[in-house]
């Protein structure tokens, strides 16, 4: 866990991935044996995509992370799900999994918790190296945030998308983006090394809408990006 940061950092950010509340447990939480530890991060996208990231802690062994993304499924969400546990079960049987070392990585914190949040960017900045320690496989971060999907809706200004990372590419820089339902939002430009998060509304709250855009356009203006010229898009 001390990879993660001194003080318990990691710890914490273990317990809170394993104790969250809206974890979608019928999904790669439902699939591993009892007494694994697991914590998991679902995304759904409706109709048709559900995703899933989890960490699981065997017993016997140092823990493995796992990410599943099923889409164009023509089925209910429960339906999707009891695949996503399918592959929990597989990975279980088949010994498979990429071991990482005594940690834990949460993307979507509590909110006003930023800190959690900058250190998941800088592993993907990094290539999965924390001082020095070596937390991801090697080419993954390039891997997840490369654009698997070119444009997500039928229109040129669709996002790209990753594995759980969209790409809203501008003004010629990379940019990766991590929305957490609620809200959340953790923008990287990753040849800048300019790293930005900020919450603008919750569940159980007000949305807010429109302000990822002017926060993206923020973020490249403070790190010299030129903007179009008028008219130039």
């Amino acid at each position: 866990m001390d990879a993660l940061g001194g003080g318990g950092r990691g710890r914490r950010l273990a317990g809170w991935l394993v104790a969250a509340t809206d974890a979608a447990e019928h999904r790669l939480r439902d699939g591993f044996p009892p007494g694994w530890r697991v914590g998991n991060k679902p995304g759904t996208w409706v109709p048709g995509a559900t995703n899933d990231v989890a960490v699981a802690w065997p017993p016997d062994r140092g823990p493995i992370v796992v990410s599943a993304y099923l889409a164009g499924a023509p089925t209910p969400v429960r339906d999707q799900e009891a695949v996503l546990a399918e592959v929990a079960r597989i990975l279980h049987r088949g010994g498979g999994g990429v071991e990482v070392g005594d940690c834990a990585l949460e993307l979507a914190a509590p909110l006003a918790e930023a800190a959690p949040i900058a250190i998941a960017a800088a592993l993907e900045l990094d290539d999965g190296d924390w001082q020095g320690r070596r937390i991801l496989p090697a080419g993954w971060a390039r891997e997840a945030t490369a654009r698997h999907v070119a444009n997500v809706a039928a229109n040129p200004n669709s996002p790209g998308y990753g594995y759980q990372w969209w790409r809203y590419d501008r003004r010629g820089a990379e940019v990766w983006a991590g929305n957490g339902f609620g809200g959340q939002f953790l923008v990287v430009l990753p040849a800048q090394r300019v790293v930005g998060f900020f919450n603008s509304w919750n569940v159980f709250g007000q949305q807010v809408s429109g302000v990822l855009g002017p926060f993206i356009d923020a973020l490249l203006n403070a790190a010299g990006v030129p903007a179009p010229a008028p008219g130039g898009g």
